[in-house]
């Protein structure tokens, strides 16, 4: 992620909260002081007990229509569409009365 906003010109920091638990920030800068809009997610995803699972949960298993894997739906989406959200509103020059921040958190769970 840091790359990509990097290569984008999109301030973005990254945060340790824990061995192996880096959290990035970044920031589009509104006009005014006060308010923001934030767009959250997290990257990690939980443990998979293999005995709970239909298939293996760490392969990518499609099943009557259905994608199987750990992780497979979490949050995944929904980072790559607040990602995309950033980049446009950068590239289409769009003013933000407010800040726009986007905090991909390293884990969901603290």
């Amino acid at each position: 992620l840091k790359a990509i906003l990097d290569k984008e010109g999109i301030e973005a920091k990254l945060y340790t909260s824990a061995p192996g638990k880096v959290n990035l920030l970044a920031r589009l800068k509104g006009r005014k002081p006060g308010g923001k809009l934030l767009l959250l997610h997290h990257m990690d995803v939980v443990p998979a007990d293999p005995a709970r699972w239909p298939v293996d949960p760490f392969s990518a298993t499609v099943k009557d229509g259905l994608l199987y894997g750990r992780g497979a739906v979490d949050m995944k989406t929904t980072g790559i569409l607040q990602l995309l959200t950033l980049i446009t509103l950068k590239r289409e020059k769009v003013i933000l009365e407010h800040d726009v921040l986007l905090l991909a958190s390293a884990d969901e769970e603290s």
